[in-house]
């Protein structure tokens, strides 16, 4: 009778932890989908931000004949001032990278911009997390070169 009711606590402990270990499982895998997740709807976030400065850039360029100028690169979410200006009648706020400042081998998640000097072309760079960046120019700025 004892070994019976040692057998039953045995076999009842035994069916929790089986238990225990497949719901912790199911949890670790629910973590990473919901992390791939989040991650693809901020890289989605980030192509539609890029996407809509080009928009308001082609109407800057409509009527100015030349994109704000930015000779170096600039983040959008600290340093491009001017350009934040120049496109204040067209866009009330630059976007901003859904992470930043965070940072991921060594470099900040951001929107960054730079023209060529005479602003006949523009680059805008935009890091995604685990795909190459996005990148999108006017006409021959493919020739200016990414952001290190």
């Amino acid at each position: 009778m004892k070994n019976k009711r040692i057998n039953n606590k045995f076999k009842r402990l035994m069916e929790f932890s089986v238990v225990t270990v497949a719901i912790v499982f199911l949890l670790i895998i629910a973590f990473f989908i919901n992390s791939r997740n989040l991650a693809e709807s901020r890289n989605v976030e980030r192509i539609s931000g890029v996407n809509k400065l080009r928009e308001v850039l082609q109407l800057y360029y409509l009527d100015k004949g030349f994109y704000p100028i930015q000779s170096e690169w600039c983040s959008l979410e600290l340093n491009c001032d001017n350009l934040s200006v120049e496109i204040k009648s067209y866009l009330d706020k630059l976007p901003r990278d859904p992470l930043y400042p965070e940072e991921e081998d060594g470099k900040k998640y951001s929107y960054q911009y730079r023209t060529t000097i005479d602003g006949l072309e523009y680059k805008i760079f935009a890091k995604l997390e685990g795909q190459k960046p996005y990148q999108l120019n006017s006409k021959g700025g493919f020739s200016i070169p990414s952001p290190e």
